[in-house]
């Protein structure tokens, strides 16, 4: 019963729907090369096992962290 943030279940709808309209695969290339801030959010990519930088759009679902 605890509040928390809904941004892995918002990453799980926002990817599907991305997929399910072709605009990426799991093989697409996506960037993160810092920190996007929504509304005072940060959307980072520290946990990426290879950091910043390029990496397919599977790895990128797996590992953003939207905290």
């Amino acid at each position: 019963q605890g509040l928390y943030p809904p941004g892995s279940t918002f990453k799980v709808v926002t990817a599907a729907a991305l997929l399910e309209a072709g605009v990426v695969t799991p093989q697409t290339v996506v960037s993160c090369l810092a920190p996007y801030v929504v509304e005072g959010f940060a959307v980072r990519c520290d946990n990426v096992p290879q950091g910043t930088g390029t990496y397919p759009f599977g790895d990128a679902f797996a590992y953003f962290d939207d905290g």
